[in-house]
């Protein structure tokens, strides 16, 4: 189904020869982006899916450390490096 729309949406704007070299990314918000992760780690999923990537994208009321604690160690490797 979703490839039936896709096709259609794309092969309505550009011609077929173009879109065979369009690589298709998966696009999720929050719990979508969750689903996005889970899917595209199962090798069968995988092997059957013209899928290349993914934009995950969540907000919250948090700043970057507190929303993401491997940020700190970056940003100490990162200072290190620099010093």
């Amino acid at each position: 189904m979703l490839k039936d729309v896709y096709n259609e949406v794309l092969t309505d704007e550009y011609p077929r020869r173009v879109l065979k070299d369009v690589p298709m990314i998966g696009v999720g918000h929050s719990l979508g982006g969750r689903l996005h992760v889970l899917l595209n780690a199962r090798r069968e999923m995988l092997r059957r899916s013209r899928v290349k990537g993914n934009v995950l994208i969540s907000f919250n009321n948090w700043n970057a450390e507190e929303s993401v604690p491997l940020l700190n160690g970056v940003k100490n490797v990162i200072e290190t490096a620099g010093e």
